[in-house]
């Protein structure tokens, strides 16, 4: 239960009889040093692909409206502001669209492992606990196409700096920049990043 300063003034759920001890807290544990994750080689490369990916996104997002004012004089800052929407557009595309690509993914590994356990007359797993945790290979399922959509996301982002520099059509930039989001859809890293930790 917390502290008294904490507690309802009227209670109304989970009303105890007894008042609990506050002289006992837990014990203090030392400093713990969150560097010390950068010593598993898999959390490393996890926080470095997500480093690159928002890195990437903060940077297109603070500099729109400075850069596309410097290279299309034209835009007023209504329309500047207007150009936000590609990347929440990109985004929101992303987020269908890719969730729909691994459920596909996780359906065909799924098969796909089913085929081979009925297959093989020796193998001791059932097709239905296929899909238990310790037997299905997750990282597979969500991390198999994570390299194409990185490398679709880094030729968007260098396309993107291009057509800035080039000073072509607003289309252009617009464009990538929904490219980019649709390839990054950071609930997508996040997601994939997570189960692989």
């Amino acid at each position: 239960p917390p502290p008294k300063g904490y507690r309802p003034i009227i209670p109304l759920i989970g009303r105890t009889a007894e008042d609990p001890d506050h002289d006992m807290k837990p014990p203090r544990r030392g400093f713990a040093n969150p560097f010390l994750l950068f010593l598993y080689p898999d959390v490393t490369l996890v926080l470095v692909f997500n480093a690159l990916v928002y890195s990437e996104f903060y940077a297109v997002t603070a500099t729109i409206s400075t850069l596309f004012q410097k290279t299309y004089p034209f835009l007023s800052e209504t329309a500047t502001g207007l150009c936000f929407l590609a990347i929440g557009g990109g985004m929101m595309v992303g987020g269908v669209v890719n969730g729909e690509v691994l459920d596909y993914e996780y359906r065909r590994i799924q098969r796909r492992m089913i085929a081979r356990v009925e297959a093989d007359p020796e193998s001791t797993m059932r097709p239905e606990d296929v899909t238990k945790e310790e037997n299905f290979p997750i990282e597979l399922a969500r991390l198999r196409l994570m390299p194409l959509l990185f490398g679709l996301y880094a030729v968007a982002c260098i396309g993107y700096g291009w057509c800035l520099r080039a000073g072509v059509s607003i289309a252009g930039p617009l464009i990538l920049q929904i490219i980019s989001e649709w390839a990054s859809d950071r609930e997508g890293f996040e997601m994939s990043s997570h189960d692989y930790l």
